[in-house]
């Protein structure tokens, strides 16, 4: 689901999540592709899963499985972060959610 579906979902349902934004260039394998432009986006509910997410940018075709594989399991995010994920791949990004993870978001 993408993120803006998602938000809708949850903060109009009444319930909380966390929204994560990066900047292609925090993705560590962009520094050996040079390919910084592009974004990418999730949604973490109260849970710690996943609820959407959305990615514009090189190489989002790697995370085309892993996604919404995390998705379908109900995967909390710190196994995410501590699984070991080869280096230098897009889809190590998701191994470095959890650690700056904003405060949950809230309806006023």
């Amino acid at each position: 689901m993408a993120v803006k579906q998602a938000q809708t979902l949850i903060l109009g349902s009444g319930r909380r999540g966390r929204l994560l934004a990066w900047h292609m260039s925090a993705v560590p394998r962009t520094e050996a592709t040079d390919k910084h432009q592009g974004f990418m986006k999730a949604l973490i509910g109260t849970d710690d899963c996943i609820a959407g997410f959305t990615m514009a940018g090189s190489e989002a075709g790697e995370l085309v499985g892993a996604v919404p594989t995390a998705v379908l399991a109900n995967m909390p995010c710190p196994p995410l972060r501590d699984a070991v994920i080869a280096h230098q791949t897009i889809v190590e990004r998701l191994g470095l959610m959890v650690p700056n993870t904003p405060p949950r978001l809230t309806t006023a």
